[in-house]
C-alpha cells in the first residue's frame, strides 16, 4: 500500500507541476513556440481549455492553469483520504487549504529543480539557442535577478543560485513544519 501511495503522490505532483509550469511559462512570457512549451501546453490543454470559459485570465496570468492545478490537488486530497486511508472525507476548507499548501510546495520544488538544472547547464555551457536553455532561463531569471542584486558575482562566480536555493529550502521547511500540522488540526 505504501508503494501505491508513493506512486500516486508522485504522479499527482508531476501533473500539478505541469499545470504550474504552464502558468509560469505564460507569466514569464517564455517562447510558446518552443518545443518544451508546446509539450506542456499540449498535455495541459484538455483541462485548461474548458476552465478558461469559467476562469478568465487576469493581466497576463493564466488563472485557468492555476485553477486546474488546484482542482487536481483537491481531488488528490479527497482520493488519498477516502481511498488510501479509508477515513472520513476531509471538509472542503481543509482540502482547499491543504491543496494551496501543496501547490506552494510543488511550486517551490519545481523552482528548486529548475535552478539546479540551470546551475548544471552553466557548467556545460550549452548553446543559448537550445529550446530547453531558453525556456530554463526565461523561467528562472525573474527569481535569479533579485538574488544577483543582493549578492553580485564575486570574481566571476555567480553565487545567487545558492541564495535562491537557501530561500526555497527555508520556505519549504516553514510550509511543512508550521502549516501542515496546523492543517491536520482542522
Amino acid at each position: 500500500m505504501t508503494t501505491l501511495y508513493f506512486i500516486y503522490g508522485t504522479l499527482i505532483k508531476v501533473i500539478v507541476g505541469l499545470f504550474l509550469l504552464r502558468f509560469l511559462l505564460q507569466l514569464t512570457r517564455a517562447d510558446f513556440y518552443n518545443p518544451v512549451s508546446l509539450a506542456v501546453v499540449k498535455f495541459t490543454n484538455p483541462l485548461v481549455m474548458p476552465l478558461r470559459r469559467i476562469i478568465p485570465g487576469l493581466r497576463g496570468m493564466d488563472l485557468a492553469s492555476l485553477g486546474a492545478a488546484f482542482l487536481v490537488q483537491v481531488a488528490a486530497f479527497v482520493l488519498i483520504d477516502g481511498w488510501f486511508f479509508r477515513g472520513q472525507l476531509p471538509g472542503l476548507l481543509a482540502s482547499s487549504i491543504g491543496a494551496i499548501i501543496s501547490l506552494l510546495n510543488v511550486l517551490l520544488s519545481l523552482y528548486f529543480m529548475l535552478i539546479l538544472l540551470r546551475v548544471l547547464m552553466s557548467w556545460l555551457n550549452p548553446d543559448p539557442r537550445n529550446p530547453m536553455v531558453s525556456v530554463l532561463y526565461s523561467l528562472t531569471e525573474p527569481v535569479m535577478a533579485p538574488a544577483r542584486r543582493l549578492l553580485p558575482p564575486i570574481g566571476g562566480l555567480d553565487l545567487s543560485p545558492i541564495v535562491v536555493l537557501f530561500a526555497i529550502s527555508i520556505l519549504q521547511v516553514f510550509l511543512n513544519s508550521e502549516l501542515v500540522p496546523w492543517i491536520a488540526r482542522l
